[in-house]
């Protein structure tokens, strides 16, 4: 008799757990078929499969119990996961608002184009958001981001493995040191990319030594594409990061003599960096003249001379220039002007698959984005 009665209260939970496990199912389908759907009624979905999942009695409390985690769980954190990321990119489109002095509500278009990277590039929505926070409080304009600053900074990032935040900061320094537009900055991304192609070092190797350098190259009448081949042709020889960087805008300093015994020096070797006009020569045209007349003496004499004129920290890129001459800057600077070296590095660095991957991974964030947003309150 117990035995009856056992099977017929099992027969019972049996039809209550199917019919659970059937609500279940309708509500991970919608789930499916609309990620809005899921934004806006997802609490009453697991409250509901909860609730029907518990009602089995006593005997099933146990299955209902687990049957119900293994439900809901997976969808408290997909819901976890989407407003967290929504959340994320929220802060970093009100920092930019703060940055360019609008309210949130006036940089939609910004917070679409970030979105609208996150779901075509190899980078998330996010990092999109992070990379405008710095180009904005670098002082650019809505206008200026999405005219070419903010593709100009996910380039340099792509071909050189850098974070967008990190990039976006270079992109702004160089632009404001060499009083580049908004539609010149790819000049920026594609000089890095050419001269890391181009000698022994990497494209963090040069954004660090042209955040030092630029300033000074600038004033001195020097181009970015010069610039960039000098870094890279003392990358060759061994001075590589801030320490080019450094060592290039000391020497920068001493072509206009900063002592009687530099200008004798410079004198006795018929060197001279200044044009009629007044302005500097290039930076190929002194490579050139280092050669020419301090390449032939001997060693003892040549480093001598280097000291006297540029000092001991910038002896060291002078040197390097003495070494390759007008005809090797020459090469390192076509290397830095061509266009499209950013893409090409880019495209290089990663195989079809790692790519396909990071672009996927950047699409998945999207879609959490577009359901945080409706989640969010």
């Amino acid at each position: 008799m117990a035995a009856i009665e056992m099977l017929a209260r099992l027969k019972a939970d049996t039809s209550g757990f199917t019919t659970a496990i059937k609500r279940a199912e309708d509500s991970l389908a919608q789930f499916g078929n609309s990620a809005q759907s899921f934004g806006s009624t997802v609490s009453d979905k697991m409250s509901r499969a909860g609730s029907s999942l518990n009602s089995f009695g006593d005997s099933a409390a146990k299955t209902g119990a687990i049957a119900s985690l293994s439900l809901t769980t997976p969808l408290m954190l997909a819901g976890g996961t989407a407003l967290r990321t929504a959340s994320d990119f929220e802060s970093s489109m009100s920092q930019v608002a703060q940055a360019v002095g609008l309210p949130a509500s006036q940089v939609k278009d910004l917070s679409d184009l970030a979105i609208q990277m996150g779901a075509s590039t190899q980078f998330s929505a996010n990092e999109a958001a992070q990379a405008m926070v710095e180009l904005a409080k670098g002082g650019f304009d809505p206008a200026a981001i999405s005219g070419g600053a903010l593709n100009a900074t996910m380039s340099l990032a792509a071909a050189g493995g850098l974070q967008l935040a990190d990039a976006g900061t270079q992109i702004v320094a160089s632009m404001n040191s060499f009083g580049l537009s908004a539609g010149q900055s790819s000049q920026i991304a594609d000089a890095l990319a050419g001269a890391a192609n181009a000698s022994a070092a990497d494209v963090s190797d040069l954004g660090q030594a042209l955040t030092q350098a630029a300033s000074q190259a600038a004033v001195s009448g020097q181009s970015l594409q010069g610039t960039t081949a000098a870094l890279a042709a003392m990358a060759d020889m061994g001075i590589k990061g801030s320490d080019a960087g450094t060592s290039l805008k000391t020497m920068l300093t001493r072509l206009i003599p900063a002592t009687d015994e530099a200008a004798g020096a410079m004198a006795d070797y018929g060197l001279n960096f200044v044009n009629a006009d007044g302005s500097m020569k290039s930076l190929t045209e002194v490579a050139g003249q280092l050669k020419s007349q301090l390449g032939g003496l001997g060693e003892a004499e040549k480093s001598k001379a280097l000291e006297t004129i540029f000092g001991t920290d910038a002896m060291r890129g002078a040197a390097a220039m003495m070494n390759v001459g007008a005809e090797g800057m020459a090469k390192y600077e076509a290397a830095t002007s061509a266009a499209g070296n950013a893409t090409s590095a880019a495209a290089a660095r990663m195989g079809p698959t790692q790519k396909a991957m990071e672009e996927l991974s950047g699409a998945v964030e999207t879609g959490w984005l577009k359901v945080g947003e409706v989640m969010a309150p």
